[in-house]
């Protein structure tokens, strides 16, 4: 992984190791995190044990969670979720989303600019649209890229369509859940209006032993002159109804973020660190790790947060339970769930 190898299968990854021996024993690597993984390597050679970390991690992991909640089979497939061997390639999300996106396009330039930067130019609208960003952030993103890679930016909110159009149509579990809480959440608000009830503030909702609280209050973002700093009241503050709508799918996405973690975490029960979904662990313990995150994977989705949520907010009828094809006991064979 770290000498640039880590998008083949395990089994060829391996393989790769073998077939360089010699140099990882004898060449000092160009990098500092190849070349200590080589001599990590070589201690291993030379003594039978070795004392690196090794870090493994989600392919986008709020994907991870919404394909789970909905079971959606296609999306989970593109992010890893589901059954694999060893000898399989793992799943390239982002770069599925840039093929798709590829395929849709009509004007030259998009295409063009899509072709070109593939993944790179689609990776980061997939990662922030798990955890609901708008419209207009996703036009932004789009064109910070294309200003970092001194492309012209006028075609930034039409190549934004095509990656939404793309998602869309191939990997719907991206924004489902954004767009049903979304609509929900708006209808709760216009129930409690027409009934002259205040708008709904805070919602609480169990998980497993840990409760979670939303209850935004309010503050303004202010840009001067491109710096960002934030705007506190002075005396009494007030709950935001708006922001409550606005963070319920990407809050719901990060505690259950923290819940996988946390089993994963306790499963293991020896020497590890975690950071997001980012799992550090010794050599030897690297298989239980990864056991201990799709056993902990399935009893989150198990557990059906989202009718916990439906319920928390006070609809629970409203709540339909999604079932698109995705076996979870499959993912108790991911090689690449985390990897």
């Amino acid at each position: 992984n770290a000498h640039g190898f880590d998008k083949a299968s395990i089994t060829d990854r391996m393989a790769w190791v073998k077939a360089h021996h010699i140099q990882l024993m004898t060449t000092p690597s160009t990098s500092l995190y190849a070349e200590r993984a080589r001599l990590a390597y070589v201690e291993y050679k030379e003594s039978g044990l070795t004392n690196i970390i090794c870090r493994i991690d989600g392919t986008c992991s709020g994907v991870q969670i919404t394909s789970g909640l909905f079971l959606d089979a296609q999306t989970a497939k593109a992010v890893n979720v589901g059954a694999s061997s060893p000898d399989c390639t793992p799943e390239d999300c982002y770069g599925l989303v840039a093929e798709a996106a590829l395929k849709l396009a009509k004007k030259g330039v998009d295409k063009a600019i899509i072709k070109k930067y593939m993944r790179d130019l689609t990776k980061k609208v997939v990662m922030i649209l798990a955890y609901g960003a708008g419209e207009d952030t996703l036009i932004r993103t789009v064109r910070e890229f294309l200003i970092e890679n001194k492309e012209r930016t006028n075609n930034a909110k039409s190549i934004q369509k095509l990656i939404m159009s793309a998602i869309e149509q191939e990997f719907a579990a991206i924004t489902k859940l954004n767009n049903y809480l979304q609509i929900d959440l708006k209808d709760i608000q216009d129930t409690r209006a027409n009934e002259g009830e205040s708008a709904l503030t805070s919602i609480s909702y169990q998980l497993s032993d840990i409760k979670v609280k939303l209850a935004p209050m309010n503050s303004q973002a202010l840009n001067l002159y491109g710096s960002s700093y934030t705007a506190k009241l002075i005396g009494d503050s007030f709950a935001d109804s708006e922001a409550l709508a606005r963070g319920i799918a990407p809050n719901l996405v990060h505690s259950l973020d923290s819940e996988l973690l946390r089993k994963a975490v306790n499963y293991v029960d020896s020497d590890i660190s975690c950071i997001h979904d980012d799992l550090g662990v010794q050599s030897c313990d690297v298989r239980k790790a990864l056991q201990a995150v799709r056993i902990a994977y399935v009893e989150v989705i198990q557990a059906k947060p989202l009718e916990t949520l439906y319920k928390a907010m006070g609809i629970a009828d409203e709540y339909e339970a999604e079932d698109n094809g995705l076996n979870l006991n499959d993912v108790l064979e991911s090689t690449y769930l985390f990897s």
